[in-house]
């Protein structure tokens, strides 16, 4: 289901010529595929002091409090790749404004991306239109809880630091508010953003809103609560450090940005303000179990193992041994890539079977019951690229060893606005490149 087929398909941003020193370099980041060539958007974001407001050109200029571009490569790649510098420009800001005009320019950038991702998101989360309330309710008190803890706290680096990112919400709220007034379309709420931003404390909290008695255990979805898979490998002469990320959850949530922040926040106890990263976010390997005791246990755990078996403890998950038989296996790129994507249901006798025991979920494919979920996307990189924030990202359900290609059309129930109808890519290499002497 695309943006075209509802009606919702956004209006272009006007492009302006492009900055010579810079236009080479985001051409190395759009795609060859000729299906639907991608678009680029550029921005910049001036604060108004005197107005308490936001100025929106579109061009590119350094002066400018937040600048950045949006590459909507979403239909060749599978991602769409969003780059933003603030508090960098003619004027001193407080780190508060800074963050907001930053968020104020991710939205006014994305807002019908994420536009389509609460349209996608909110029916696989709310289920019981009676649960609309106690959400709402909940992230009320909440926010009304966060806000008056930031302004009594001013002098703790934490609460300080929460203010931050409130301060980038709240500009993300507006600035998705300028995108559709300038579109005449309708702007998304403060309950959507933060809807958004909330989804990996609502699948907690939502069951807790409408218990059942009965709760059934083998109805536990490994894909759905069970979010991720990765790996960190130290090179046996320590001659580099390999880590590398797998993100599990429903295909429904297969909208990707990649994300390349520079804000200069200015704070003492600001361990960077320099981000690069998934926005959907060992040999110490990671697959949903806790390693520690008490977090084992609190998570019930425990429970789970004497209900289910040994394929929900730490130590004999199905991950947890095809990572412990095969990370040795990783002495390169290549094969950090090919861990954190495999999928050998049908032969791994640690599978047994099952396209989700194994390191990278292919719950579509599952014999008895299919449903669009599992693992969807794999970062990777290395103590050298990381240095320089690059990593290499794929989108899309694995397709490894000759499986399938993803197909929305056998799943056209679930909503998947915005997104190919196709994932078949391959991996891209993420890296900034505003660091450049625009002009």
């Amino acid at each position: 289901m695309s943006r075209q087929s509802l009606g919702l398909r956004a209006l272009p941003l006007p492009l302006p010529p492009a900055p010579l020193q810079l236009l080479p370099l985001l051409l190395l980041l759009l795609p060859l595929a000729a299906a639907r060539q991608p678009e680029v958007y550029y921005a910049t974001a001036y604060w108004i002091p005197s107005e308490k407001s936001i100025k929106v050109k579109h061009v590119m200029d350094k002066s400018g409090d937040a600048y950045g571009y949006y590459n909507d490569s979403m239909e060749t790649t599978g991602w769409s790749i969003l780059e933003i510098r603030a508090g960098y420009g003619a004027q001193a800001l407080s780190n508060e404004i800074i963050m907001f005009v930053a968020g104020f320019l991710e939205g006014y950038l994305t807002a019908p991306h994420m536009n389509d991702h609460f349209i996608n998101l909110y029916p696989q989360l709310i289920k019981k239109p009676s649960l609309v309330d106690k959400v709402k309710d909940f992230m009320e008190r909440q926010n009304h809880w966060t806000r008056k803890n930031i302004k009594e706290f001013k002098n703790d680096s934490f609460w300080r630091h929460t203010g931050y990112i409130v301060a980038q919400m709240d500009g993300l709220y507006v600035g998705a508010m300028k995108r559709a007034m300038a579109e005449g379309t309708k702007p998304m709420t403060m309950f959507q953003i933060q809807f958004l931003n909330a989804v990996g404390d609502l699948l907690d909290l939502i069951p807790s809103f409408s218990p059942t008695k009965s709760n059934n255990m083998k109805v536990f979805k490994r894909w759905d609560m069970g979010h991720c898979s990765a790996l960190i490998k130290v090179l046996p002469g320590f001659e580099n450090i390999f880590f590398a990320h797998s993100s599990w959850y429903t295909y429904a949530a297969m909208l990707r940005i990649y994300k390349h922040w520079d804000f200069n926040i200015k704070d003492n106890d600001t361990s960077s303000s320099r981000l690069s990263f998934s926005s959907y976010p060992g040999y110490w390997p990671s697959y949903n179990i806790p390693f520690h005791e008490k977090i084992y246990n609190w998570s019930g755990y425990q429970l789970l193992v004497q209900k289910l078996g040994l394929d929900y403890s730490y130590d004999l998950a199905p991950r947890a041994k095809i990572f412990r038989r095969d990370q040795g296996k990783v002495t390169d790129m290549a094969s950090m890539k090919y861990i954190l994507r495999y999928n050998n249901y049908k032969k791994d006798p640690y599978s047994k079977g099952d396209p989700c025991n194994t390191i990278c979920c292919r719950e579509d494919l599952n014999s008895v019951n299919p449903s669009p979920g599992g693992c969807y996307d794999t970062k990777v990189s290395d103590i050298y690229l990381a240095s320089q924030y690059t990593a290499y990202a794929i989108s899309g359900p694995t397709v490894q060893g000759g499986l399938p290609v993803f197909r929305w059309n056998r799943f056209n129930t679930t909503l998947h606005q915005g997104m190919p109808e196709a994932y078949n890519f391959d991996f891209i290499t993420m890296k900034p490149v505003l660091k450049i002497d625009i002009k």
